[in-house]
Parts: structure tokens; C-alpha cells; sequence
């Protein structure tokens, strides 16, 4: 969304490129040649165990919380208030976004509550999406945001693409760098699932469609990726071994 505006966009963390590079990148570059505006980074729970009184989103997202890495973390409780840390250095003026009723959430977050203007998904202030009609509704007075948003365009596979697109929408529209959600309509159609994520990989003689969602690395993941497909005559491929559980 941020490329189709002309906005220089860093994509990485702890998918692909570091964000060390992108510092590196930023501190070595001649100021008129480092155009990077907006830095995407997926950061880990792991990530989040080091302490960093610098690492200071503009925006910060969590999409959601279900039982993961507890060969680590040993409860959810504890996994949640790692994924929380995201919120721990943020000021008023900026916008965190929560999944809406999950309690080990909304324990963790308490603590950082006067950090930044929060926003639910699936709940005011905040998104809510119509999957029917295919329209995500946004409601954030604290940030000036009421708006809609059609999905009906949209062609990746799955109703969970939905949240998706409507928390990066909300997202680039929380950075104030002038992209408003009604113009990210026009984006819509022209997104698509980055590899193994419900990435449709071949159409073949017999009218089969091939879909891979190998990225689906736990029993929540999947289930989402195969809610996508309800309502469709559909052959599941299961492979791997199950996670350590405590």
C-alpha cells in the first residue's frame, strides 16, 4: 500500500531482510540518498524478551494471540506480555492495535495503557468487517479516522485476508504520511499473499486449484487458511510434527 503511494518502504525484521540493515543502510548512506520513509518490521516474541528503550513504533499491531512457542514462553500469559512489550515505548499521539477479546491481551496491555491511543480489531474504536458485503468500517476518534474500506475486489483467498488488508490500511492511515483509507481502495485488487500464505500456485486441466499455506505452522494458522476455502469441495495436504506443549 505504502509503494503504491511513492512512499520508500523498508520490509523485514524477523521475516527476510534484518532491521539492521536498514540502520546500517539509514546511518551510511549519503542523507540526499536514503530515501526510506516507513519501516514495515514483523518483530518476535523473541525479539521482544531483549530490552530497547529505542525501538519506538509509529504504529504497532497485534494481529493476534493463540498457543504458540509455549515450549518457551510456558503459559499464554507470559506470551502476551512479551508481544505487548511492542506497546511499552510508545507515546499518546500514536496508534496500537489489538485483537478484540482475548483476555490474555487485555491483561498484558494494561500496564502500557497511557502509551499509546488504542484501537480493536473486530470492535470500536477500532475495525469491524462485514465479510457478506465484503466492507471494512473503521472508527478511531483519538486519531481523526472514520471510514470505510471495499474488500470486494480483493483476490487473495480467505476471510482472514480481510483483516488483514483492513489492519494494514488503518495502519498506513495511523502514520499520518497522507495516505487517507479512502484512497487505499484503489490498492485493493492489486494485493496478493506473499509466498505460502494461501498462494494460489497452479490451475490445472481438471479445473483443480492448487493452494499452498505451508507458512500455516501451527493448528490456528491452518484452521484460518481452511475457513478461506468454506463452502468449497477441497483435498487437505497435513504434514509436520506437532509442537512441544508445557
Amino acid at each position: 500500500m505504502l509503494n503504491h503511494f511513492g512512499i520508500d518502504t523498508f520490509v523485514g525484521g524477523n521475516l527476510g531482510t534484518s532491521l539492521s540493515e536498514a540502520a546500517i543502510q539509514h546511518v551510511t548512506s549519503p542523507a540526499q540518498e536514503c530515501k526510506l520513509k516507513v519501516a514495515v518490521v514483523e518483530v518476535s516474541s523473541y525479539q521482544m524478551a531483549i530490552p530497547c528503550v529505542y525501538f519506538r513504533p509509529s504504529v504497532s499491531v497485534v494481529l493476534n494471540l493463540t498457543p504458540d512457542h509455549l515450549e518457551r514462553h510456558k503459559t499464554m500469559l507470559d506470551y502476551a506480555e512479551h508481544k505487548c512489550r511492542l506497546f511499552s515505548h510508545m507515546t499518546n499521539a500514536k496508534l496500537g492495535l489489538l485483537s478484540f477479546g482475548n483476555q490474555h491481551l487485555d491483561e498484558a496491555v494494561k500496564k502500557y495503557w497511557n502509551k499509546f491511543n488504542p484501537a480493536w480489531i473486530g470492535a470500536f474504536p477500532g475495525l469491524e468487517i462485514d465479510t457478506e458485503a465484503k466492507i471494512a468500517t473503521f472508527k478511531v476518534p483519538d486519531i481523526g479516522i472514520e471510514s470505510q474500506l471495499q474488500l470486494g475486489s480483493m483476490r487473495a483467498m480467505g476471510k482472514h485476508n480481510y483483516f488483514n488488508a483492513a489492519v494494514a490500511a488503518l495502519s498506513v492511515a495511523g502514520l499520518d504520511v497522507g495516505v487517507h483509507i479512502e484512497d487505499i481502495n484503489s490498492t485493493i485488487e492489486k494485493l496478493r499473499p506473499p509466498p505460502h500464505r494461501m498462494q494460489v500456485v497452479h490451475k490445472d486441466i481438471h479445473g483443480v486449484t492448487w493452494v499452498d499455506d505451508s507458512k500455516a505452522t501451527n493448528v490456528e494458522a491452518t484452521y484460518a487458511g481452511l475457513m478461506g476455502l468454506k463452502g468449497q469441495k477441497s483435498v487437505i495436504l497435513l504434514g509436520g510434527l506437532a509442537k512441544v506443549r508445557y
